[in-house]
């Protein structure tokens, strides 16, 4: 990621602070960040449903398992969205509380 020069807090943690709506911290206005966490927050969300095929929307009585090179892309995406997730649970787990 790119750093960003906070005093004290993560982004991520500002973030929950803020609720996501207006973040401005050091007279710098984070919205694109913003934005740009929702939507892959939004992307994660779709990645699980797309997932949700293999599980619930098979036609047979069988599973069928999805070829080895799409389930080494599905594992790779979902290990990156785990770090990310990760990192902003530690981020926001260590956040000091409220005034």
């Amino acid at each position: 990621m790119f750093p960003l020069d906070l005093p004290q807090l993560t982004f991520y943690q500002e973030v929950c602070r803020a609720g996501g709506e207006g973040l401005t911290v050091g007279g710098q206005c984070y919205e694109v960040a913003l934005k740009v966490v929702s939507e892959m927050f939004d992307g994660f969300a779709r990645w699980v449903d797309g997932l949700h095929y293999y599980r619930h929307d098979q036609p047979g009585e069988e599973p069928v398992a999805p070829k080895e090179e799409l389930a080494i892309d599905v594992l790779s995406s979902g290990s990156a969205f785990l770090r990310w997730l990760v990192r902003i649970n530690n981020c926001v787990s260590k956040q000091p509380p409220e005034e």
